[in-house]
């Protein structure tokens, strides 16, 4: 689900309800930008703009100058000063900043609205007093977490009224990763080239989203999951022809994520416990269940664990922690080669 924070906002944007002033921070920049995107498109007319919209960047300018800014009278109904990248302001964690916004947050100009977006982190924590002021609608957010993304995209087509399967949305969340802003300009791309009612489908994803049908991620893993050792390599020597959209990092989160969930399958079979939740403490949808559960009855508990160590060894290595400079081919595919030799043990 999108954040309720966010929703309650795009809510009172689209009805017209505007506060006065918008605090908007947090690791995620997505909601972010969609929500300062949309205030620029839509509130102040187009005719009125010139004069009523004012739009500064953190790095340009002062807590003072924003505040003076928002002071002014509007030529219409409204005025807009948009603050974007507002973590670049200096000093915004001080006393006398901190004195300077309480002033205004007092009796804030009643025909102005402003909004700071301060991306990627959060305001100092001397900012946190003024989110109980009824001036300020304040949303903080943080970065999805991968085992999340499948449900998001799901969620976010269905927010458009399309539809898409749950391959689809796991291909997706495979190759683009935690990126939303990426995401989403991916599922947009795909709707242009669907008919009004098309539900997305892998094959859409292959095709619109430059993802090879055979060689990637996804694919990758139920390989190695499989046991199946040439076509794991086959399948790696293909993505590693194309580290521009995908990393050696992100090969190697993505195989630990997926050996994890095979071991807590693992535990899990055995608890008695229905398919929902054992789903549901794997962090995967019930449709992708017995998948896991049919691989994870094929693999030696001791080999996962063992494969696991080394994906860290090989990540540190990526990272460059032992201190040379990393030749990724090599590292992923001796990293391949030794965990296949691993999960060929017998249960």
């Amino acid at each position: 689900m999108l954040p309720k924070d966010f929703q309650n906002i795009w809510r009172d944007l689209k009805a017209k309800k505007f506060d006065p002033i918008y605090c908007l921070d947090g690791e995620e920049p997505f909601y972010i930008d969609l929500i300062s995107d949309y205030m620029e498109k839509h509130i102040i007319p187009t005719e009125n703009k010139d004069f009523d919209e004012t739009i500064i960047y953190g790095k340009e300018t002062t807590l003072s100058q924003i505040i003076q800014e928002a002071k002014q009278y509007p030529l219409g109904k409204k005025r807009l000063v948009l603050v974007k990248e507002a973590q670049e302001l200096t000093q915004l964690g001080s006393s006398e900043h901190k004195k300077l916004f309480s002033h205004y947050l007092k009796e804030p100009a009643k025909t102005t609205i402003l909004v700071f977006c301060h991306k990627y982190n959060s305001f100092p924590k001397s900012w946190e007093i003024h989110w109980r002021s009824k001036h300020i609608r304040h949303l903080r957010t943080q970065r999805i977490r991968d085992y999340k993304l499948p449900e998001w995209i799901i969620n976010y087509v269905q927010s458009h009224k399309k539809k898409i399967t749950q391959d689809a949305a796991q291909l997706l969340a495979q190759h683009v990763g935690t990126d939303l802003n990426r995401l989403s300009q991916e599922i947009k791309k795909i709707y242009l080239n669907l008919k009004e009612n098309d539900r997305i489908e892998s094959n859409h994803i292959h095709k619109f989203v430059g993802i090879s049908k055979n060689y990637n991620g996804f694919e990758l893993q139920r390989a190695v999951g499989k046991k199946k050792i040439g076509l794991a390599h086959t399948i790696l020597e293909h993505m590693m022809e194309d580290l521009k959209t995908i990393s050696p990092l992100q090969i190697i989160i993505g195989l630990s994520s997926y050996l994890i969930k095979l071991l807590l399958s693992q535990k899990l079979i055995r608890t008695g416990l229905s398919k929902q939740e054992r789903a549901q403490k794997m962090r995967v949808h019930p449709y992708f269940l017995k998948e896991y559960e049919d691989i994870s009855r094929n693999c030696n508990p001791h080999a996962l664990a063992e494969s696991l160590s080394l994906l860290r060894e090989a990540e540190m290595l990526l990272k460059g922690i032992a201190g040379y400079s990393p030749n990724p081919t090599h590292i992923l595919k001796n990293l391949l080669h030794q965990i296949m030799i691993k999960l060929q043990k017998k249960s």
